[in-house]
């Protein structure tokens, strides 16, 4: 069992600490670039710097936490419900970067299109306004303190995500429509598509993270949990 049980709470509470702290990092990540892209269908190169800059210190605090995790487990010998904590954590974390990844790669994708439609541009914006807002809603519930339960789960989250699943559907549509009848090259459709999967994915991996802190108080969340529906 732990050496003691005072010495292990602290490392927790400094570990939730670290963890919300890199999560809230990666949130304003996401909304710096949706309120640039909403002015300008172009960044400046400072401010793509700045979102580089970003990527590589979610990169930093990735590891700084992992490191944390580690060392806890080594000096305090955690067990059941403890050692849950420290596995969402690690299982998180790389969401996390990977959540810190997408907002530089549809940087990336846009930064060099030139003459995007503006019912493009903003069907892109409600997209990352859709995913950023429910990524926000897991990070407050986590943040509050708030066991994640069942009916939080079913009735508050998934009904989000499904949501958030059926718009990226319809802006997916209209994006194509837009796209395919314009005469932009190529290489301008695939980034414009491949920015908006990676916004897709930024929202699968904020429900990562709250299935993730499920398996903190249901050990058995994962062999009894129901496919997300899309």
């Amino acid at each position: 069992m732990a050496i003691n049980f005072d010495t292990l709470k602290a490392s927790e509470d400094n570990l939730r600490k670290m963890f919300l702290k890199f999560y809230n990092h990666v949130l304003q990540s996401q909304d710096y670039l949706l309120k640039k892209f909403k002015v300008s269908k172009k960044l400046t190169p400072l401010q793509y710097a700045h979102i580089v800059a970003n990527e590589k210190k979610a990169n930093k605090m990735e590891a700084q936490i992992l490191d944390e995790t580690s060392w806890i487990i080594s000096k305090d010998m955690p067990r059941a419900a403890h050692l849950r904590f420290l596995i969402a954590i690690i299982r998180s974390i790389k969401d996390l970067e990977r959540m810190g990844d997408f907002v530089e790669r549809v940087a990336t994708n846009l930064q060099h299109q030139k003459n995007i439609d503006k019912d493009v541009q903003r069907a892109i914006c409600k997209l990352m306004q859709y995913s950023y807002n429910f990524s926000k809603e897991i990070y407050r519930n986590i943040a509050s303190g708030a066991h994640q339960t069942k009916n939080y789960y079913i009735n508050r989250a998934s009904v989000m995500f499904y949501e958030f699943s059926a718009k990226y559907r319809d802006y997916f549509k209209l994006i194509g429509e837009k796209i395919f009848r314009s005469r932009k090259d190529l290489n301008q459709k695939v980034a414009i598509f491949t920015a908006i999967k990676h916004i897709e994915r930024n929202a699968d991996h904020a429900f990562n993270i709250l299935e993730n802190f499920m398996y903190i108080g249901e050990p058995n969340f994962y062999f009894n949990k129901e496919s997300r529906k899309r």
